[in-house]
């Protein structure tokens, strides 16, 4: 949401600022400080300061090194983008609500707010708008602003201009606009009195040329990788595509593809924008791909009087069919060659699905639906590889998986790569040649990567730009393996350090994208240095420096969490953000002789306040398999006294170690740490083995083992535990309160408590049958279905246990929960009130698996802490439980 406040100058601003400083560096003072001139006195955390504190994100690192900006974002959505000087100076300003921010060669920052355009000159501060500003881009190359902006009527004008704001060039009637992503073009669509003009602007020396006109709207541009050719759509007045054009612009030719002509689409078919997907025009320029879909049938307007025919034999149920696409409706693409004037159906009916070779010269095909019914997630399917040259194709992979990173194209397009039998292959496309990549290495490329899922491949890292190298992950280490298998190189030396290496700058975020189904990894010049993030088994955390023949080196590394690394290579500076669950998180800027500072540490208030500490604990299950838990220390910790301690399980919860906790009252799940701290409370987070076909009885294990170890460093009272858990965790927290004597009481929310029952229902909002979670997931029962293994089953239902139950729950669900099926809350209600049980049961109107209006978050945080204080603490102050347990 944009401020709606007055927008103050920036004399202003500075002279608020500086109130603002004032007040707290000599106001606050006085309140805290004691006059004999001690340290200030920290206060206790209270809800009524949560409001104080806010996320920190950076936003842009200038090429120079020079500037930082970054976000802080509140809860009440008053949001600041700041822009910063990281010299001596300090200089920093502020833009209120601004996002999509740059910073230019020639030191102004540009970004956007609700409605309009700011800037500014980073030399002196001057800071001016530009109101009605729909889009802007900047083109690095000629140090150029590009925006749309609208006038008093509703047309828009497209401007060009330079960073201080001097118009250079301006297009009236202007309607979207595209830049070349590599070179020197832009592209300008406009419309005035039903005509259309489309044209073609020279950045370098501002010239145009039109390139296309009529009565139609030309939008959605898309350009080929290197900008030679752009290719687009005409729509008509009623918004339908009517053609495709593509623009050649070595060969100053416009050539298009009207649907309307015989030679065009398939009968009954239409062309239709796919977002992401743009059109793609091919590597050699020879070929135009696009999406076409049939004409929908009116599968839906049957009348609701008719039932629904479902059949066991169907390939999907009806739910999932219906909710989704049937096959004959589903898109497909065609391909355009403009220089043929040729048109072809690249998927069919009989094989929809399609990706392509990384130079589009093949396509590899494939039907999910054919070996369905099947209960996995993912299903197997056949592959063929056609030959867009000559439209022949051939089967390639039989029963091959069909989750999207176990098959991969190579960019030049000469391989196909795939994780097959816990081995990585490759397929040499011209001389039709499979070779087993890794079967002699003395690694394995699969174990536990992803949340509640028992096995898969650690990954492909993206491919050599010497287009003769795969680059895998193990467990540790980053792999270079040539295509045909005859050498590999182990690039990273993490295993004997328990260090895990990846590629990226960000950890947390992901470098996989995907074109018409075709996932596109990173490619990489391994002749130069390279950056890899970096995580410890002790859960360290940082960034080194790759090279070749040398190995990595930090750039930091520390017992924290370190993320969103950015490098100005011509200032020769490293820029990252670093929390700990003690320390808000804060920007330091590196020199590459490893000289840090930190320019801006975020949640100034945090000093103010007592806060726990935190620490990792390892501890031994029955079985003596080693493990990790988070151990949070209430705030005002006293070693002589014994405080109660509450237990949140899930999975793997370890890698939390460092983060920095937000006090906020606005939960999805009633769980946040730094809240229950400053409530005077232990909080562990242990992680958990799940056991196929034993996940109830593994919880319980690792669950017990972590909070006996915990009570044996005699902090705790032993007296005063409690148990919580959502979703998986719910369901392991509501089996564990059957089975374990440990705790007071449970919090169970979201939760399945009968695996038979879930085993049969469906996700009404997918409309796709659970029985897939049962098939490798974190259910993974090894096939074995609950009819001809209930025992299974029943052993790990927390409803078979329910009788043992000997502690209060409180349980509660969103009532429009699709994911687990909110009447499994009931009927264990409904067996603990047949049971004489103690049970509250919250059940959330208009809300999912997780929490989302934020009266109902902090209706929820406030219940979970009154239960909890009511059982752990003895404060017995809050009716609603006295009603539920007298």
């Amino acid at each position: 949401m944009a401020s709606k406040n007055k927008r103050f100058s920036l004399k202003e601003v500075q002279l608020k600022d500086c109130l603002i400083y004032l007040f707290f560096l000599f106001v606050l003072q006085l309140e805290t400080c004691p006059l004999n001139g001690q340290a200030l006195q920290k206060k206790e955390l209270e809800e009524k300061d949560y409001r104080l504190w806010a996320e920190t994100f950076i936003d842009k690192f200038s090429s120079d090194g020079r500037w930082t900006s970054y976000s802080l974002q509140y809860e009440n959505n008053r949001d600041t983008l700041f822009i910063r000087n990281i010299t001596d100076t300090g200089k920093t300003f502020n833009i209120p609500m601004g996002y999509n921010s740059c910073i230019t060669s020639d030191q102004y920052f540009y970004a956007q707010t609700k409605d309009s355009l700011s800037f500014i000159d980073l030399s002196n501060g001057q800071q001016k708008s530009i109101s009605n500003v729909s889009s802007y881009q900047y083109n690095e190359q000629y140090n150029l602003i590009i925006l749309l902006k609208a006038n008093a009527g509703k047309e828009k004008s497209l401007l060009i201009q330079s960073p201080d704001g001097r118009i250079i060039k301006s297009v009236e009637h202007a309607t979207q606009f595209s830049l070349c992503p590599k070179n020197k073009w832009l592209i300008v669509s406009t419309c005035s009195s039903g005509s259309c003009k489309l044209i073609l602007i020279n950045l370098k020396d501002k010239s145009e040329k039109q390139i296309a006109s009529g009565s139609n709207h030309f939008t959605e541009f898309s350009w080929d990788p290197h900008g030679r050719a752009v290719a687009f759509y005409s729509l008509s007045p009623d918004r339908k595509i009517n053609s495709i054009f593509m623009y050649r612009n070595d060969l100053k030719r416009l050539f298009e593809f009207n649907s309307g002509v015989p030679q065009g689409l398939p009968e009954g078919a239409e062309i239709v924008s796919s977002p992401p997907d743009k059109i793609l025009i091919s590597e050699d320029l020879q070929r135009v791909f696009f999406h076409i879909r049939k004409r929908k049938s009116d599968k839906l307007s049957k009348s609701y009087s008719q039932p629904e025919v479902w059949n066991t034999n169907d390939k999907l149920v009806y739910s999932y069919a219906y909710i989704g696409e049937i096959p004959s409706e589903t898109l497909k693409i065609m391909m355009w060659e403009p220089n043929k004037g040729r048109s072809i159906e690249v998927s069919t009916d009989e094989l929809p699905e399609v990706f392509f070779t990384g130079n589009q010269k093949y396509a590899i095909l494939s039907n999910k639906l054919q070996y369905e019914p099947q209960f996995t997630l993912y299903a197997p399917r056949d592959y063929y590889l056609l030959n867009l040259a000559t439209m022949q194709r051939k089967k390639i992979l039989s029963r091959f998986s069909s989750y999207y990173e176990y098959l991969t194209a190579s960019p030049d397009g000469r391989y196909l790569a795939y994780f097959k039998d816990g081995n990585w292959w490759t397929y040499n496309i011209i001389k039709d040649l499979h070779t087993n990549l890794t079967q002699n290495l003395q690694t394995v490329f699969n174990g536990k990567v992803h949340t509640l899922v028992s096995n898969s491949a650690f990954g492909q890292a993206g491919w050599s730009s010497s287009n003769t190298e795969i680059l895998l992950y193990d467990q540790f280490d980053i792999w270079a393996v040539r295509f045909d298998g005859s050498k590999a190189r182990r690039l990273t030396h993490g295993r004997e350090k328990e260090i895990k290496f990846r590629f990226g700058c960000d950890p947390g975020s992901a470098l996989l994208n995907s074109t018409y189904g075709s996932l596109n990894h990173e490619v990489y010049d391994l002749t130069k240095e390279i950056i890899l993030n970096a995580r410890g088994a002790d859960e360290k955390t940082g960034f080194f420096l790759w090279k070749e023949n040398i190995g990595e080196k930090p750039i930091v590394y520390e017992d924290a969490y370190i993320d969103q690394l950015k490098y100005s290579f011509s200032g020769k500076k490293f820029l990252y953000r670093i929390q700990k669950f003690s320390l808000p998180p804060g920007l330091v800027i590196q020199q590459e002789d490893l000289r840090q500072s930190t320019i801006f540490q975020s949640n100034a208030q945090h000093s103010n306040y007592h806060w726990g500490n935190n620490e990792l604990v390892t501890f031994e299950n029955s079985k003596h398999q080693k493990l990790k838990g988070v151990l949070y220390y209430p705030a005002l910790y006293d070693p002589t006294k014994k405080y109660p301690m509450i237990v949140h399980v899930y999975e793997n919860q370890s890698k939390n170690l460092h983060l920095y906790s937000i006090p906020t009252l606005k939960n999805e799940t009633g769980f946040n740490p730094a809240v229950f701290t400053s409530k005077g409370y232990f909080f562990f987070l242990p992680d958990i083995i799940i056991e196929d076909e034993n996940q109830g009885l593994s919880s319980l294990d690792c669950a017990e083992s972590g909070v006996k170890k915990i009570l044996s460093m005699n902090i705790v009272n032993p007296e005063g535990v409690g148990l919580m858990g959502h979703s998986f965790g719910g369901y392991e927290s509501a089996f564990i309160a059957n089975r374990s004597s440990l705790f007071k009481t449970a919090v169970v929310s979201g939760a399945i408590t009968d695996l038979g029952r879930f085993y049969l229902t469906v996700n009404w909002k997918t409309g796709r049958p659970d029985i897939w979670r049962f098939q490798g997931d974190q259910w993974n029962m090894n096939n074995k279905d609950p009819f001809n293994y209930p025992d299974v089953y029943n052993r790990n239902s927390p409803v078979a246990y329910i009788n043992s139950l000997k502690i209060p729950l409180l349980t509660w669900s969103g009532r429009a929960d699709t994911q687990v099926d909110w009447q499994q809350t009931v009927e264990y209600h409904m067996a603990l009130r047949r049971l004489g049980k103690k049970n509250v049961m919250l059940l959330y109107p208009n809300e999912g698996h997780g929490l989302a209006i934020p009266s109902n978050q902090e209706d929820l945080t406030h219940r979970v802490l009154q239960w909890f204080d009511y059982f752990l603490k003895e404060e017995k102050i809050s009716g609603w439980i006295d009603n539920a347990m007298n």
